[in-house]
């Protein structure tokens, strides 16, 4: 998000250490606020006409907007899958048995 308000791209080692690492569960709560408040920002750039972004070019903002959506979209995925698992063990189905 950092990017499309126009700040640098955070040094690749720094992501590493931060995107992929085991949380602890008392981080899930912050980590859900988070993951949904960057969503929400996401969805404002989208919706100001003209867009408020301060990218080097909209080009390049369209593909952080797009990498964001399917990056969220995969994230939901498994969420939702968890849900089904959850269901499953609970109901002794498949967790098929409910819409999402």
């Amino acid at each position: 998000m950092g990017q499309l308000a126009g700040q640098p791209r955070p040094p690749s080692e720094f992501v590493w250490q931060n995107d992929f690492r085991d949380p602890d569960p008392s981080e899930w709560p912050t980590l859900r606020r988070r993951f949904v408040e960057g969503l929400q920002e996401a969805r404002r750039y989208c919706q100001t006409d003209p867009p408020a972004l301060r990218c080097d070019s909209e080009e390049k903002a369209v593909d952080l907007l797009l990498r964001i959506a399917i990056h969220a979209s995969y994230h939901m995925g498994q969420l939702n899958l968890l849900k089904r698992a959850l269901r499953a063990s609970h109901s002794g189905t498949s967790g098929d048995d409910k819409a999402e």
